[in-house]
């Protein structure tokens, strides 16, 4: 219903960028990604100097180039995205985590102390991203010691998180995470199980606790709960 009126005012307003811009951002929301790509070079052929607009635009396209599965574009539109504007949670959240998820380390870092020297306030979900992948950056760049010191000053700070967001479910994941890269395993099982109990019929948390016991050596049982993330799900990439 939505898009069928926005359709109406599209052709009614051919020439209006918001109205495209909006267009796209409902099919980002369908998950109709090639769709909206299309959509979102019209609103920007449309839109002229105005900078906000554009830095909508590419927030959308990064959208849908990630839902498209080319992180590597989508990461340059959150980076333009960043460049037209003041970065909101969103993109900073999506810079951080999409870089880490590449491998792109040194980049992920670089957007993690962005958030963490205090340029800006921003929500929880994105200071407990840019706190993890902070730590799992220089583990990655080689710098162990340091990543050590910053996995175990990471579990503090998602804590007080968690504690103060108790419907987080991505703040619980990332202090998994770090316990888990502290072999802190039966912590990590902990917050598996708290993970599930939050949202029993999301994947993910079955797939972080089969991480974990896959780190313990419990292989047999680890099979068991991926058998159970594929059954609820698409399958959830819970590892670097």
């Amino acid at each position: 219903a939505a898009l069928a009126s926005i359709d109406r005012a599209v052709g009614r307003f051919p020439d209006d960028p918001t109205l495209h811009l909006t267009r796209a951002r409902v099919l980002n929301e369908l998950e109709r990604y090639v769709e909206a790509l299309p959509e979102l070079d019209r609103a920007e052929g449309l839109a002229g100097g105005s900078d906000a607009l554009l830095h909508d635009i590419a927030f959308q396209r990064a959208i849908a180039l990630a839902g498209s599965k080319d992180l590597d574009a989508s990461i340059a539109e959150l980076e333009r995205a960043a460049e037209l504007g003041d970065a909101s949670d969103e993109t900073l959240f999506l810079l951080i985590t999409e870089c880490g998820g590449t491998r792109r380390f040194e980049e992920a870092e670089r957007y993690a102390d962005r958030v963490l020297t205090g340029e800006q306030d921003v929500d929880a979900r994105t200071r407990a991203a840019a706190v993890y992948w902070k730590a799992a950056s220089m583990k990655e760049l080689g710098r162990e010691d340091e990543a050590q010191a910053a996995f175990r000053e990471a579990v503090g700070v998602l804590r007080r998180i968690t504690i103060s967001n108790p419907g987080l479910v991505d703040g619980y994941a990332y202090r998994l995470m770090c316990h888990k890269e502290l072999g802190e395993y039966d912590r990590a099982l902990d917050l598996a199980d708290h993970i599930i109990g939050l949202s029993p019929d999301n994947a993910a948390g079955y797939a972080f606790k089969a991480d974990v016991l896959e780190a313990q050596g419990n292989g047999d049982e680890a099979r068991t709960l991926r058998e159970k993330a594929a059954s609820l799900g698409p399958q959830v990439n819970t590892k670097r």
